[in-house]
């Protein structure tokens, strides 16, 4: 959506609560999807999204959720806000998805859900036949399975949509993902038994009031002024300390604690800029997808990085693109070296579970657990490949990195 038609929404109070952007919101993704508009479920939050899920399914308190290390705070929470356990479990080193042969050694009797995460945009499995024996094979040990698809909105694998795989699935429109909204979570229910209970628990929800959705609309136009005014962390935490800025997450949950106003339905003005960056979802990829390549091209032979094995490139549009750096000091120093540079760069997943504020002994994460999801999460960088991202800049990126680690390699002999 363009910046003007933020400044409209915001002046178009009326259309606040009332209007059919809910339903267009769900019909564009249910076409998306290729699934029935029944299906789809919009929150505030994707967190908010999977915490309905789970509490839909009356699990006993012993239960555990099986999901990987190396994942954001907004995945575990709502396990924990419905009482269950975090079982986590180890991923892979050139996947950085769940490492199947971890999640079996882990799993037991009391684990009854498993969240599938497809980290940066790239399939658990490489192909649909496996990823629908394992669907098979969950549920004959009486197991369901969540996707998490916050990072893979659009993706698909052998002609079939990621987050259809699975009993249900999660999407985020939240702080960096795939569209550009910073807010709208949504979860996508494709196991008809569990959709009467989900409808039960969505029906009883408010949506997002009048103040929130005005916030919501404003924090565009923050974020801009932001970006004019040097985009310092000093500006975003001013303009939080205010509430007038939302950075993703409320100080509760670094805690594991749900915030009282949670969960919420997706308003119609919030439903409505959502479903205006639905319209441009294939522009948005195929840029992505233009970005991944000038990275994999320019740093596929460079010794300082790996790059993560993935599927065919054709299908896959990274969310963030990651380089893991042979140490972590060298990690760090090139974080601060973008940073100086103000390129967007990222640190996800630095620690396990992010963000950095996130207390691990509030997760339930114990330290030590999942040993290559630490010693990837202190060695990744990881670099943007959205809208603002043109050919050139990220061109420059490379070039910059690359000189970087010519620089660092002289200075260490």
């Amino acid at each position: 959506m363009r910046f003007f038609e933020y400044l409209l929404n915001i002046l178009c109070f009326w259309r606040y609560k009332w209007g059919v952007s809910n339903d267009t919101l769900s019909y564009k993704l249910a076409e998306l999807l290729d699934i029935s508009r029944g299906s789809v479920f919009l929150f505030e939050n994707a967190r908010s999204a999977q915490y309905i899920f789970l509490k839909s399914l009356n699990l006993r308190k012993k239960n555990s959720v099986a999901l990987q290390a190396f994942t954001c705070n907004a995945v575990v929470n709502p396990i924990l806000w419905v009482g269950l356990k975090p079982l986590y479990i180890d991923i892979g080193s050139k996947t950085l998805n769940i490492s199947l042969d971890s999640l079996y050694e882990r799993i037991d009797s009391d684990t009854k859900v498993v969240v599938i995460q497809h980290t940066f945009g790239t399939p658990v499995f490489k192909e649909r036949e496996d990823f629908e024996k394992f669907i098979e094979e969950m549920h004959s040990k009486d197991i369901i399975v969540i996707e998490d698809c916050a990072h893979c909105l659009g993706g698909s694998l052998d002609g079939k949509k990621l987050g259809t795989f699975g009993d249900a699935s999660i999407f985020s429109f939240g702080v960096e993902k795939v569209l550009s909204t910073r807010v709208g979570g949504v979860l996508v229910v494709n196991n008809s038994k569990y959709i009467s209970k989900v409808w039960e628990e969505f029906n009883n929800l408010h949506p997002v009031g009048y103040l929130s959705s005005f916030l919501w609309l404003l924090n565009p136009v923050i974020w801009r002024i932001i970006r004019c005014l040097g985009g310092t962390d000093s500006l975003a935490r001013f303009f939080r300390n205010l509430g007038l800025l939302n950075m993703g997450f409320f100080n509760s949950e670094l805690l594991g604690k749900k915030p009282k106003h949670y969960p919420r339905k997706l308003s119609n003005v919030l439903c409505n800029v959502v479903s205006k960056e639905i319209d441009c979802l294939s522009l948005n990829l195929k840029h992505r997808k233009r970005i991944s390549e000038i990275y994999e091209q320019k740093f596929s032979s460079v010794k300082e990085v790996e790059l993560v094995e993935h599927c065919k490139l054709k299908d896959i549009s990274f969310l963030r693109y990651p380089l893991i750096c042979e140490t972590s000091s060298l990690a760090s120093d090139l974080f601060q070296f973008l940073k100086k540079e103000r390129v967007n760069v990222g640190d996800w997943y630095c620690p396990v579970v992010y963000p950095h504020s996130t207390s691990l002994k509030s997760m339930n994460y114990e330290k030590g657990s999942c040993p290559v999801a630490e010693d990837i999460a202190s060695r990744i960088v990881n670099l943007p490949t959205g809208e603002s991202i043109s050919v050139e800049y990220a061109e420059r990126i490379c070039e910059g990195i690359i000189c970087f680690f010519q620089n660092y390699g002289n200075k260490r002999n």
